[in-house]
């Protein structure tokens, strides 16, 4: 596998992010009425650094008036956001197939939004995807990377892999490609509780030398499910109960405040050797 990923052999991404300003980022959706609350708390607890995914800018593979408001005004601007923004790119199965099938497209959308940060193009690897079919899945992603060498946003690579040799394999060749922090989607492990999934995660990409980012992940609030990461990023600190109600708004803020003390000290903690 990990030969057969030559395919960009010698080739570096021109801007790679080497640290992060926060070791727990706020996601934060468009939508408008959570955009807006969310953004008033992140602002109030002095955040500087938020995650917003693309996948919320999209209606199976169509574009939202959303995405075409954010298009037109940049993503600062439509999130009324000064500090620095990832654009996260863990999308469902559909949307994967569509930007890895359409990399100008979706270059065009990067180019008019101009995050600070954005992941690599992800695509579906599921364990109980036959390993040959997550192999050519990982070779299409492989293969439109060449369009993100040269973006003027930091680049954090994005694992993807069904097998553990095919994820050891895919993240050591984003390592090659310059990827100094690796994301790791982990929604699937968190909703099952399965916190050994995610720390050989962890271990294998400091393994391979660079910082580990869990998407869709917070670091836990018990020992047992705790999981020592370099960075964390969910939309757990948000609740859907509307914060026009002071009292909820202030539990979100000091939620959200948790998550960035708990963050730090487990990326410390990470530091010293923890898993």
């Amino acid at each position: 596998m990990a030969k057969t990923l030559d395919i960009l052999s010698g080739n570096h991404f021109k801007n790679t992010a080497v640290r992060l300003p926060s070791h727990f980022i706020p996601e934060i959706m468009p939508m408008r009425q959570e955009r807006q609350e969310a953004i008033s708390i992140a602002k109030s607890a002095k955040v500087p650094l938020i995650a917003v995914s693309l996948q919320n800018f999209f209606h199976g593979i169509h574009e939202t008036i959303l995405l075409r408001e954010a298009r037109k005004r940049g993503l600062h601007k439509f999130m009324d956001y000064s500090g620095e923004i990832i654009l996260t790119t863990d999308v469902k199965d559909r949307l994967c197939d569509h930007f890895v099938q359409s990399p100008v497209y979706f270059r065009t959308i990067v180019e008019q939004l101009r995050p600070d940060y954005l992941t690599t193009f992800d695509t579906y690897t599921y364990n109980n995807i036959p390993a040959g079919i997550a192999r050519i899945k990982m070779l299409e992603v492989a293969s439109s990377l060449g369009h993100l060498m040269d973006s003027e946003a930091k680049i954090i690579g994005l694992a993807v892999g069904s097998t553990p040799d095919q994820v050891f394999s895919y993240v050591e060749f984003l390592t090659r490609l310059g990827c100094k922090i690796i994301a790791q989607p982990v929604y699937e492990f968190r909703r099952k509780a399965d916190t050994d999934s995610i720390r050989w995660r962890i271990w294998l990409t400091r393994e391979l030398g660079a910082k580990v980012f869990l998407l869709s992940c917070s670091p836990g609030f018990t020992a047992r499910r705790r999981v020592y990461a370099d960075y964390y990023s969910s939309w757990s600190w948000f609740s859907s109960v509307s914060s026009r109600d002071k009292v909820e708004y202030k539990k979100r803020r000091a939620k959200l405040l948790r998550m960035l003390t708990l963050s730090k000290k487990c990326s410390e903690q990470a530091k010293l050797g923890g898993s």
